[in-house]
């Protein structure tokens, strides 16, 4: 059976959705995690997260790694967690390029070209285009409007975020599906904008994007300052 992961290597600015068979071992998972990141099984440092929110490039949030067995360090993950990749090297390895000028190109005007690896996979139907791949997906309750508590990763609801969704879909910071939540108190990360785009209106520190499998919908009541002790 897969689970769905969020990967993040900070060194090499890479963020990306991944699925991976739960039963994998470690010198394997390596393997692949090189192909993706570039960085040797050597030098790979892995670290589980619960609470998978990456903005402009970081990760957020003040959760602990979840611990996990060596030898299958898959096999206890959930769909949405978070998969850091570290790079023992050092900055040294990284690419350091903040002073050389960047072409841009917007996602639509990629695109409409015939030339680009996307085109070419999307012609001969590999990798997320293959038959069979799993797309992004969201819960159907999981509606703008509908009210909801944000998991950090604990079963219990007291350290749970409540607040109301704003935004469902995809973004241009990050791959896959993403949830926008307006939380009822300041415990966010934006106003409902990430680099420059915005995607809802929110006061700041209110806004937040998570991933759909930490947001659970229901008839929560607003979080009140005087509800903590």
């Amino acid at each position: 059976m897969a689970v769905q992961l969020c990967l993040f290597a900070p060194s090499m600015q890479i963020c990306t959705d991944r699925s991976f068979p739960r039963e994998i071992v470690l010198d394997v998972l390596q393997a692949k995690l090189e192909r993706i990141t570039g960085i040797p099984p050597s030098a790979q440092r892995l670290a589980l997260y619960a609470f998978a929110d990456i903005q402009d490039g970081q990760q957020t949030g003040d959760a602990a790694p979840v611990p996990f067995p060596l030898e299958t360090p898959l096999s206890s993950a959930q769909d949405g967690m978070l998969l850091k990749i570290l790079d023992s090297r050092g900055s040294a390895a990284s690419l350091n390029d903040a002073d050389v000028e960047k072409y841009t190109m917007s996602d639509e005007a990629y695109a409409s070209r015939r030339d680009t690896v996307r085109a070419f996979k999307q012609a001969h139907h590999l990798g997320q285009f293959a038959p069979g791949v799993a797309r992004p997906t969201v819960p159907d309750n999981i509606q703008v409007g509908a009210r909801c508590i944000v998991s950090r990763g604990d079963a219990s609801e007291d350290f749970a975020r409540r607040g109301t969704i704003h935004f469902v879909g995809t973004t241009q910071f990050a791959p896959g599906a993403w949830v926008g939540i307006v939380y009822d108190e300041p415990v966010g990360k934006n106003d409902g904008s990430v680099q420059g785009t915005r995607y809802f209106d929110a006061a700041p520190k209110h806004g937040g994007f998570v991933r759909p499998a930490l947001v659970t919908v229901g008839d929560f009541s607003p979080a009140l300052a005087h509800e903590e002790i």
